[in-house]
């Protein structure tokens, strides 16, 4: 429809004789231009900071609205991996694929999100409302499709629950783990190459040692102080995975054990100072 209305247009203004109108390409443009011997000004200073007028620079969004901006980010690693689950985890069964949860709902969000007026924070708060809105719905989305295929690949799990707040230092499953209790990690690579050695952390319980395994191997961990919560130790490990791949490892809360203690300090309402040569933070 709408080439066949820009045909009716280019019909009728070119029986006019004034105007040649056609359907042009790039090259074709800039050789016209070159044909009309035009001296364009030559430009030595910045593109930005754009202005749309006296006093009017555009800057603030390259920084503006930055959890919106984060939660684009995370999204869109979240729809790579659902898609990948959606085509490589895919079996031959028709009762695998009988599922409502598509990556199509993150997938429509994301694209409305990164509107140069959406992911730029350049909208009014409740149009950014309804961004985030529309991108949770879509991920929460993703996730059931995730847990989905992940319950094909280990059948034995019943129940998956993701971590999305680890930068927060929060994962209500693992702070919540019990004594005597053993969760089971996943942890998926969705790049194309092997991860090697990348850093985990997850809050858990102080109260308890802890035994971390991966094929009935021990995997070497650290436990370190929770910087908000004193009911809580931090633990880390390395891990690597390879591409397109899963990683499974278990962890077992031992009560019998004697916790240990950590060694890193944590400085509660002490004034300290970051300086160099040059500069001096007091926190």
């Amino acid at each position: 429809v709408w080439f066949k209305q820009l045909d009716k247009l280019i019909h009728y203004a070119n029986l006019d004789g004034r105007l040649n109108v056609f359907y042009s390409t790039p090259t074709q443009y800039a050789q016209a231009k070159l044909l009309e011997n035009i001296t364009f000004p030559l430009k030595t200073d910045d593109w930005f900071p754009y202005a749309s007028g006296a006093h009017q620079m555009w800057t603030g969004y390259f920084t503006s609205r930055p959890s919106i901006k984060g939660m684009v980010r995370q999204a869109s690693s979240l729809l790579t991996q659902c898609r990948q689950f959606e085509t490589f985890f895919s079996s031959d069964s028709t009762e695998d694929e009988d599922t409502s949860h598509t990556s199509y709902t993150l997938w429509e969000a994301m694209g409305i999100a990164q509107h140069h007026d959406a992911v730029s924070g350049t909208e009014q708060q409740h149009v950014a409302n309804d961004y985030a809105k529309r991108l949770a719905i879509g991920i929460n989305e993703c996730q059931q499709l995730i847990e989905e295929k992940l319950k094909v690949i280990y059948p034995n799990i019943n129940t998956i629950e993701f971590c999305p707040l680890l930068n927060e230092t929060q994962c209500p499953i693992t702070s919540t783990i019990q004594a005597n209790q053993t969760l089971q990690l996943i942890i998926y690579n969705p790049s194309a190459s092997t991860t090697e050695q990348f850093h985990y952390q997850l809050p858990v319980p102080s109260q308890f040692n802890y035994i971390l395994t991966n094929s009935s191997n021990s995997i070497p961990f650290d436990l370190s102080a929770h910087p908000s919560n004193n009911s809580l130790n931090i633990l880390s490990f390395t891990s690597s995975t390879s591409s397109l791949s899963t990683s499974i490892y278990t962890l077992f809360a031992d009560s019998t054990k004697v916790v240990k203690k950590s060694k890193e300090k944590v400085m509660k309402n002490e004034a300290f100072a970051i300086e160099n040569s040059v500069y001096q933070l007091k926190f």
